[in-house]
Formats: structure tokens, sequence, C-alpha cells
């Protein structure tokens, strides 16, 4: 029993002490080293924790949202190009039918500007169908879209233009030979150029517009993401600095604990030696 009590000496118990807690330090600290978080799970700080994965769903949130945003982006993007196309088609639709709207044209040439007009409205026709992005077409006839706009699921609506391939022919006249008295009335206030004429633009500023928020909802929604991103580093980012300096620090206890356990087991054993 007396050789017994001897192995429990004082020194050896506090450096025994001082090896476990420097161990467990050295890696908690390694721990956050290499996770690059002061708070690497719920077990270590269970509230912190809990913030900042709160604060990282949000992030997550955001991301998805500016992913949606950027595909309806594609969609504002086609259908304000297909629309920007249509007026300027429109454009040089109005000075063949100011053309056909002359009364002393020849056959030949009121055959050719009436070619010319059709030819223009199938043109406008194409740029109708083929202004979709991502399945989505603003410019032919068509119930609104909408995208996500928030982390929320609020959403942004795409305004249709409400377009079709067959109202264009038709304010054009439709195809055939045109006569002037019919160009003349294509080309009235409230004629069939006037009326597509007006749908365009109101389509180019509806377009334009809900692009326009698109673009200033990314942005709001990238902010808000850089100040959350913050907001996560403040909670949980680990100093990795004054970590390393820490686990060496822990690291040197720990050879001092070891030390001092084989000094005491030496003692211990001289000790015992007086024994045999």
């Amino acid at each position: 029993m007396a050789v017994s009590s001897v192995g429990s000496s004082g020194a050896e118990l506090a450096g025994l002490s001082q090896l476990s807690r420097s161990r467990q330090a050295e890696q908690a600290a390694q721990r956050r080293i290499a996770t690059g978080s002061r708070v690497p799970g719920a077990d270590v700080d269970g509230a912190a924790f809990a913030v900042g994965q709160g604060i990282q769903g949000d992030i997550g949130g955001l991301g998805a949202v500016n992913q949606q945003l950027g595909q309806a982006r594609g969609v504002t993007g086609t259908a304000l190009q297909a629309a920007t196309s249509i007026s300027d088609t429109l454009t040089q639709a109005r000075t063949t039918l100011v053309k056909l709207a002359d009364g002393n044209l020849s056959a030949d040439q009121r055959a050719q500007y009436s070619a010319d007009l059709q030819r223009l409205g199938g043109e406008i026709g194409t740029f109708i169908e083929n202004g979709g992005s991502n399945g989505r077409n603003l410019v032919q006839a068509g119930p609104n879209g909408s995208t996500v706009g928030d982390a929320e699921g609020g959403q942004i609506t795409l305004t249709n233009a409400g377009l079709t391939a067959a109202a264009a022919s038709t304010a054009l006249g439709g195809g055939g030979t045109i006569g002037a008295g019919q160009a003349a009335s294509l080309l009235q206030n409230g004629g069939g150029l006037d009326q597509i004429s007006q749908q365009v633009g109101d389509a180019l500023v509806n377009i334009a517009g809900d692009q326009r928020r698109i673009d200033n909802q990314r942005q709001f929604n990238s902010a808000l993401s850089d100040a959350n991103t913050a907001a996560a580093g403040a909670v949980a980012d680990a100093d990795i600095a004054r970590e390393a300096t820490a686990a060496a620090g822990d690291s040197v206890r720990s050879q001092l604990g070891i030390a001092v356990q084989a000094a005491a087991t030496r003692r211990r054993g001289n000790i015992v030696d007086l024994f045999v």
C-alpha cells in the first residue's frame, strides 16, 4: 500500500491534470482552425451556432432567389429585343405604306411594295413567335408571367405584350396587293398600323420596366447577402492567427505536462528503489 501511495504524488496528479486540459484546448483550437469557424458545432455554443445557421439559411435563400431572377432576366431580355425588332420593322412598314398610299404608282410598283409589306409582316410574326426564352414568351399573347423576388416568396409580375402574328399581318393589310385607299386607311390615327404600333410601344415600356425591377431586386438581394455574410462572420468566423497562436501555446503546455509527468514518474521509481 505504501508503494501505491507514492504513485499518487501531487506533482504527478498536477501534471496529468495540466496535460488533459492542454490537450483538450489544443484540440478545440485545431478544430476551429480546420473549420474556419469559432463555433464549429452546437456542442461548442448552441445559441451562437443556431444564429449562424439561421443567417447561412438566409444567405442560401437569397442566392436561390437571384438565380431565379437571373433566368427571368433572360426572359425579359429576349422579349425586349424581340419588341425592339418589331418596332424597327413597323417603322419600315410605315415607309412602305406611305408609298402604297400614292395613287400614281404603277401596277408593278404597287405589287412590289405590297410584297415588301407582306415580307415585313412575316418578319414581325417571326419576332413574336421567337420572343421567348426558357419556355416563356412575354411578346406572344398569353397570361402574365411571374418570378420569385425575395427569400420570403414575394413575386414580381412579368407583363405579357399580347401580340399575335395574325394581328400583325392584319394591321399591315393582311397580304395581297394593297390599294392606295387601303394604305391610307391603315396609316390614319386609329388605323391598323397605329394600333399595333401603340401596342408594341406599351410592350417596350412594360418589359423594360419589368427588367429594371428585376435588376434592382437582384442588386438589393446581393447587398442583403453581403450584409448577412458579414453578420455570419461576426458570429462564427474564427480568428485564424489567434487560434494558431493559442494552439501553439496549448501544445507547449501539453509538452510541459508530459515533462512533469515524466519527472514525477522518475522520482516515484527512485523512491520505490529504496524499498527493494
